[in-house]
Order: C-alpha cells, then structure tokens, then sequence
C-alpha cells in the first residue's frame, strides 16, 4: 500500500533528522503527542502523495469543466437572467 510506503520512508527521514538509528526508537518517538502531525506533515511533502494530489486535482478539473460543458448544452449556452 503507498501509504505504508510514504509513512516508512517518512519515518526513516525523520529518525535520521532526530539522531534516531533505531527502528523501535525511531516508533516510540512517532508515538509521543504532536509527533503524528510532524510525520503527516513530511509524508505531505512526499513525491507520491504530490503526485496522487495532482492527478486528483486534474480529474476534478476534468469532471467540472465536463459539467460546465454540459449545462451550457442544456440552457442553449446562454445564461439565464437571475429574476426572471
């Protein structure tokens, strides 16, 4: 799975910022308060969660540009007066 990937490969990063050689150090110290949202933070930054970020975006992009496309098919591709 590429979260376990993201978060291994975090996890390693950041023991090797803190000093930690230890696997069993290095999850003890995941496990102390605060220290989760430094690890969500690295794995953000992560070049697989960047890329899965950006295909979503596109598709969302994709999927709203369909739709738009599609109204402006259904009202005529004139816009309707608020009002009236």
């Amino acid at each position: 799975m590429e979260w376990e990937e993201i978060r291994t490969e975090a996890l390693k990063n950041l023991g090797v910022e803190k000093g930690l050689r230890d696997w069993d150090k290095i999850k003890k110290w995941e496990m102390r308060t605060n220290n989760f949202l430094r690890l969500i933070s690295f794995a953000e930054k992560s070049a697989i969660l960047q890329e899965y970020t950006t295909l979503n975006d596109e598709f969302t992009k994709k999927l709203k540009d369909m739709n738009r496309k599609t109204d402006e098919k259904l009202a005529g591709g004139k816009e309707e007066a608020v009002g009236t």
